[in-house]
Formats: C-alpha cells, sequence, structure tokens
C-alpha cells in the first residue's frame, strides 16, 4: 500500500510539475487523499485535478467511478474550478475536462526538479 501512495504522489507532482512549465501555479490538497489531488492556476483558470496514475501501458477516462466524478465535480464547483481528470501512463499524462472530456493538454513527465517533504 504506501509502494502505491509513493508513486501516485510522486506522479502528482510530476504533473504538478508539468503544469508549472507550462505557466501554472499550483498547490496540493492537504493530505492528497480527497477528491482534488492539485489546484493548478492560470491567470483566470483554476483547475482541480484529480490524478490517476497507473505503471501499465495505457489508462482510460473510465478509470474513475461514477461517485468519484460527482465528488470531484462538487469540489471543482465549491472553488469555481474547472474538474480535469489527470491521467497518468509510465511517464506520459492527459489532462482531460469533465464535461467534455476534451483533452486540455498532454504531454511527457519529467524526472521531479524539486525535493518535496515527505506528507505523511
Amino acid at each position: 500500500m504506501i509502494r502505491h501512495y509513493q508513486y501516485g504522489r510522486r506522479k502528482e507532482l510530476q504533473v504538478a510539475e508539468f503544469l508549472e512549465r507550462r505557466g501554472f501555479a499550483w498547490r496540493r490538497s492537504p493530505g492528497s487523499r480527497g477528491c482534488v489531488d492539485v489546484i493548478a492556476q492560470q491567470c483566470r483558470t483554476l483547475l482541480a485535478i484529480q490524478i490517476k496514475a497507473t505503471r501499465a501501458d495505457g489508462i482510460g477516462a473510465d478509470r474513475l467511478a461514477p461517485a468519484a466524478v460527482a465528488q470531484l465535480v462538487r469540489a471543482a464547483s465549491r472553488l469555481s474550478a474547472t474538474p480535469v481528470l489527470g491521467l497518468v501512463s509510465r511517464n506520459y499524462v492527459w489532462l482531460l475536462r469533465f464535461d467534455d472530456r476534451a483533452v486540455l493538454d498532454h504531454g511527457r513527465l519529467r524526472p521531479l526538479n524539486y525535493n518535496y517533504p515527505d506528507e505523511r
């Protein structure tokens, strides 16, 4: 279980740095175990992102259960943010908007630039 958490946490940070390179300011949600993992902002664009990662060769938008989708949409609404699903397979990410499954961005993830304190 801890290995899964560490892998997921690393992917969340890699996605956050991916967004940072595109001009977004970001922060992780406290504990990052809720429905929103990363909150990213660029000018007036605010994204509430749930990240799902796998070591497998592919991942689909159906990775998030309907109840989890509803939670994310509600949380994003409270923040006046766009709900986004970040799908990570190996070191590649796709950012999908929930309402129409449009791909907002995609690309290769890089190794982490910074050392982040362990948050247990």
